[in-house]
């Protein structure tokens, strides 16, 4: 309790960025709760639930950046007795409070890039937050139900597993496959096996509610392509064609990052094989002394050597670790009679916790991390090394003719050391979050202007934008949202996020339809370096959208009285267009200023 009171002091307000996803979230769950409809009013890539939720939650309490913070800090204290009970059941009591300081140092309240979107608190996402919350209460349901057979734990299974569908594809793949895997061992179990089918129709449920929520608001027909769009959408965004999805899973240095994780793997290995020979050939008389004064040298060592350790690249071991324990857990399942209750219910719950986290670790490809998508991704696997180096390999020494106090200590040290270089890290960022934006509920602090020129854009637009009319139709591209949302102004066209990815899945064409459809009164452009996506660096003025780009140079022009505006100070651009109809376009002469 006193790490997450301290980490949510020293998180407040300075977590979300003011141009990037989190303004989406934001926008989203506003129009939402004003009567508009997911997939026909408001555009999203993802599952239907987060939006839904967060969007009860201004009905009920009002808009505000300070709300959903607010709520998601909720879920974080709840998800963190969630893994504590897990845990617990998994290995001990001690373990499983090592396991849930390290979910909030280094997940929760996580802090480790510029961006402040890869936490638990804003994340980029609530469908990636909501979809892991979710996976890890199928797993709680999964221990209980192969330890009892209870028809409330199938059900909650069952449940959990049926929602993730609702949220992120992969989620839902990782959700589905970690419980048919542990569903048949399930089968074998003479407890668990007559419950089985109500874990089934709870898998069926969420979907179907989903549907028949749509099916009212709209038809059958259109209502099945709602609850089915964000699976259709990854096909469509086709991500190995895109450089930032490429570079993001590693797959653009392959044999450098497969040697990477290797040379990490093996090191730990070697560090662990090391730790265990001293544990089970240490002098009886040394053992007390030795299992005190060897885990001290480490921290102090750990300690020093702090600034110029690479703590947080201990990432790289996660895949082959996870890989390896797996098989072990799945060797050890089949070998096992189901009669031992308690020892069978264990090895389910690590299987089921192993296959989860090897299908959260598939999206990071090979480049594995606790940072970006690794505040999500990584955390299953981080969650089985935990278990596996605080309570699994100390009982494996003490097998052997050790105490397994030693490895035990160790374990420990080195994991508060990995908390310690994340929070280093996280610290250090949010110190750098001091310039006020917004106010009231939906104030946040940014990284001063001095520091990050985005800033001063964003006070910027707002302040050109807060003076014309209301009545003005407004849209923003390709990014932004967040503007739009503390103005309270509808977009103009249901996309509050048109980067590459969103194009590939709506179309140019469509997308050009939309607009002339709903012809903006503004468009405010928010321009950059797109090479992550666009490597040829033609991007145009929606990038990857070359017909609706076109469409806009010849209808629209930069707005003489913001032509200023260009000029950020930093890799963004920034325009203010308006119909080439009126009279406010700038001249030829002013516009080709830099």
């Amino acid at each position: 309790m006193a790490v997450f009171l301290a980490l949510t002091v020293m998180t407040w307000r300075r977590t979300g960025d003011p141009l990037v996803d989190w303004g989406r979230e934001l926008y989203t769950a506003w129009r939402l709760a004003e009567g508009d409809l997911l997939y026909v009013d408001v555009a999203s890539l993802f599952g239907p639930l987060s939006q839904y939720l967060n969007a009860a939650w201004f009905t009920v309490l009002g808009p505000g950046h300070v709300v959903l913070a607010v709520i998601n800090l909720s879920l974080i204290a709840g998800t963190g007795w969630l893994i504590h009970d897990l845990v617990l059941r998994l290995a001990d009591r001690g373990t499983a409070r090592v396991a849930v300081l390290v979910f909030f140092t280094l997940f929760a309240f996580g802090h480790l890039t510029l961006l402040g979107n890869y936490n638990f608190i804003t994340p980029y996402a609530h469908e990636a937050t909501h979809g892991t919350i979710l996976c890890l209460v199928m797993l709680w349901g999964v221990v209980r139900l192969s330890l009892s057979g209870s028809r409330r734990a199938a059900w909650i299974a069952g449940l959990a597993c049926g929602a993730t569908w609702l949220t992120k594809p992969e989620i839902a793949l990782a959700s589905t496959v970690a419980l048919g895997t542990t569903g048949f061992f399930l089968s074998r179990h003479t407890v668990a096996r007559p419950v089985l089918p109500l874990v089934v129709a709870g898998v069926l449920a969420p979907p179907a509610v989903a549907w028949m929520a749509f099916a009212a608001a709209t038809s059958p027909g259109r209502a099945v392509g709602h609850v089915a769009f964000p699976f259709t959408a990854v096909a469509a965004v086709d991500p190995l064609a895109q450089e930032f999805y490429v570079a993001s899973m590693g797959l653009d240095e392959p044999w450098v990052n497969v040697a990477s994780m290797v040379a990490w793997t093996a090191g730990t290995a070697l560090a662990v094989a090391l730790i265990v020979a001293a544990d089970r050939r240490l002098p009886e008389s040394l053992t007390l002394s030795a299992t005190r004064w060897i885990p001290a040298a480490v921290a102090v060592v750990g300690i020093a050597l702090a600034p110029w350790l690479p703590v947080l690249q201990l990432a790289r071991v996660l895949p082959l670790l996870t890989v390896g324990a797996a098989v072990s857990f799945f060797l050890t399942l089949v070998r096992r009679p189901a009669r031992d209750a308690a020892g069978y219910a264990r090895q389910v719950g690590l299987l089921a916790l192993a296959v989860l986290a090897l299908m959260f670790l598939a999206k990071l490809g090979l480049r594995p991390r606790l940072h970006h998508y690794g505040f999500y991704l990584a955390l299953p696997a981080t969650l089985l090394a935990v278990t596996l180096a605080v309570h699994s390999l100390p009982r494996w020494s003490a097998t052997g003719g050790g105490t397994g106090i030693l490895v035990r200590r160790i374990g420990v040290v080195c994991l508060a050391l990995l908390m310690l270089g994340g929070w280093a890290r996280s610290y250090a960022r949010v110190q750098d979050r001091t310039h006020e934006l917004a106010t009231g509920r939906d104030r946040l602090l940014a990284r001063s202007p001095a520091v990050d020129p985005r800033t001063a854009t964003v006070e910027r637009v707002l302040g050109r934008l807060e003076t014309r009319p209301e009545t003005e139709r407004v849209a923003i591209v390709p990014e932004g949202a967040m503007l739009a949302y503390w103005l309270r102004r509808e977009l103009a066209v249901p996309y509050p996020v048109l980067l590459p990815p969103e194009v590939r899945t709506y179309g140019d064409t469509a997308l050009l339809a939309s607009f002339r459809s709903g012809r903006p009164d503004v468009i405010v452009r928010i321009d950059r370096d797109w090479a992550e996506y666009i490597p040829d660096g033609v991007a145009g003025i929606v990038p990857g959208a070359p017909e609706l780009s076109a469409w806009l140079d010849l209808e629209y022009c930069p707005a003489r009285a913001v032509s200023q505006l260009s000029d950020t100070g930093d890799r963004h651009r920034v325009e203010v267009l308006v119909p080439r109809a009126g009279a406010d376009c700038e001249s030829p002469e002013s516009s080709s200023a830099p």
